[in-house]
């Protein structure tokens, strides 16, 4: 007998009677094609079901767990701090190399298109090293568009390639 279910924005929960199983594969909107940001809510959902469930696993990227005779209340309550967490998660903003890694741009472009405006910067992170490095911040959302669309990127290679080209023809006829 199938009881209302628990709702979830990232976990799949089914409820039967006193038993509650839960399943977690991270999707690429949370984790923007991010190794990092695929472990981090791995870990986070298995921390997160251990305080309830009987038997959590980990396979093949993909948690799940059961718990047995579940207190409702406390289920629902877990449910709805995990999806505030793995919220939280996917808004933080992104890193330079993290946003290197997931879109496949070098330094030296992700620079240009940074300080020419097309990549639009977030925000700043200052790590201290010595001195103070101010090092920018992208928002999940414009990452997860350039990866949905690469064509824009290949667009700014191409514009960026013709516009090197132009610049040297210019160049030779001085």
């Amino acid at each position: 007998m199938i009881v209302s279910p628990i709702k979830s924005r990232f976990l799949e929960v089914k409820r039967e009677g006193t038993v509650v199983t839960f399943r977690f594969e991270p999707q690429a909107d949370l984790t923007i094609g991010s190794h990092q940001r695929f472990k981090q809510s791995i870990r986070l959902v298995k921390t997160q079901l251990k305080c309830v469930a009987d038997q959590v696993q980990t396979q093949g990227g993909c948690v799940t767990a059961r718990s047995l005779n579940a207190d409702i209340v406390e289920i629902t309550n877990l449910v709805s701090e995990i999806d505030a967490r793995l919220g939280q998660l996917r808004d933080e903003k992104v890193p330079i190399k993290m946003l290197e890694e997931v879109l496949g741009v070098t330094p030296r472009e992700r620079q240009r298109w940074t300080k020419d405006g097309r990549l639009p910067a977030k925000g700043n992170a200052f790590i201290q090293r010595g001195q103070t490095i101010r090092l920018w911040t992208y928002s999940p959302d414009v990452v997860a568009r350039l990866l949905k669309h690469p064509e824009i990127i290949d667009g700014w290679r191409k514009a960026d390639l013709a516009k090197a080209a132009g610049t040297t023809a210019s160049s030779e006829q001085i």
